[in-house]
């Protein structure tokens, strides 16, 4: 498991610095430039890719001030990166009939033929947000339809979570951002993006193995078969 001291020094050491954070807080100068840095690389990499393991299904709470033109607005999670699936509230009949519906783990709803696919209507919706009498921003999601919940990648702020592979692309990320201040090097700046890039790549193909679009088969029908 890493820690945000470890994903840090992976970046010094990508862009040439010899330096090493023993602290997050410390008051060097590599701190403090990982630190300005860090918020923005961890998000940009998290938004880069529907990552299973930060993917998250939430209710959703109506807001009491409805934007124009929009019948419907909900209040968003604050952690969110980015929306991946928009959940109708009338989403619960369809889901009773296996053949066409289903509804995985994680909230995201699939159909089961492309022709059962033609019969959902595309849900029109954007992101959005309102600002009360005190300056309070309330952060939305505005639709034409009523919805039960959404499913979303989050924001997430443990580094001890993440996958090997993630970290391996984040300290990339990272050392791309950093590399001005401390290198002062164009082309490591771009070396650091094209690594990256590769890294990136990596952590999602291995992410998607994370899953199974089919249910296991059951024991009884594995030993009529013989295997």
């Amino acid at each position: 498991m890493a820690d945000l001291a470890t994903i840090w020094n992976l970046a010094l050491s990508h862009v040439g610095e010899g330096t090493i954070v023993s602290d997050p807080d410390e008051a060097t100068t590599v701190a403090r430039v990982c630190r300005r840095s860090w918020e923005q690389a961890r998000d940009a990499t998290l938004a880069e890719h529907p990552w299973l393991w930060a993917r998250r299904l939430v209710t959703l709470a109506a807001h009491d001030t409805v934007p124009d033109p929009w019948p419907y607005a909900y209040i968003l999670p604050p952690d969110v990166i980015t929306i991946l699936a928009v959940n109708p509230t009338w989403i619960g009949g369809w889901t009773n009939s296996p053949d066409y519906w289903w509804v995985d783990s994680t909230g995201a709803i699939y159909s089961g033929s492309a022709a059962a696919s033609a019969m959902l209507p595309n849900v029109r919706w954007e992101m959005g947000g309102s600002t009360d009498e005190d300056g309070l921003e309330t952060q939305l999601i505005l639709c034409e339809t009523t919805l039960g919940s959404i499913t979303y990648t989050r924001r997430v702020e443990n580094p001890q979570v993440y996958p090997p592979l993630f970290v391996d692309a984040v300290g990339f990320r990272l050392a791309w951002d950093i590399c001005i201040p401390l290198s002062r090097s164009s082309e490591i700046r771009t070396l650091m993006w094209q690594l990256y890039q590769q890294r990136l790549g990596q952590a999602a193909v291995m992410d998607a193995r994370q899953r199974r679009d089919r249910a296991m088969p059951d024991a009884e029908s594995v030993l009529e078969r013989g295997w």
